[in-house]
């Protein structure tokens, strides 16, 4: 009995944060943003990345803000965001991360809201990667 008691408190807590954690996507992260607020949060979105941002967005909301330790995250993770910046790859990067979520964050030209990258979950290109085409 004292064996099942324990695993009743060593399992259950587990199965409880495994259910949390589950991934939602980008934009209804944003609808409900008091609610996440301060907690980490695991996000799926495309990432949008430039000289100003690098960020993970859904179809038709904002882009949240993402930052990330280059040396913490897989190096395939870092080159497929380069490649976003200097559009070297078109196709759409689509991206799983876990991290904490704040809402209201001060920026240069107001408030952003951002993730701070914790885990790299999923990371991939979407579709065939066009080819070169070659001058005649």
């Amino acid at each position: 009995m004292k064996g099942l008691f324990l695993w009743v408190l060593v399992v259950v807590p587990v199965i409880a944060v495994a259910e949390d954690q589950k991934s939602i996507d980008v934009c209804s992260l944003l609808r409900s943003g008091k609610q996440y607020d301060g907690k980490t949060v695991v996000v799926s979105g495309f990432v949008r990345a430039d000289r100003h941002l690098t960020g993970i967005q859904g179809d038709g909301c904002p882009c949240v803000i993402i930052s990330y330790d280059r040396e913490s995250v897989p190096h395939e993770f870092t080159n497929g965001i380069e490649d976003k910046r200097l559009k070297v790859d078109s196709r759409p990067f689509k991206i799983t991360v876990e991290g904490k979520f704040k809402r209201r964050v001060k920026a240069p030209l107001g408030y952003v809201s951002r993730i701070e990258v914790d885990k790299v979950v999923h990371w991939e290109f979407i579709g065939e990667k066009a080819s070169a085409k070659k001058s005649p």
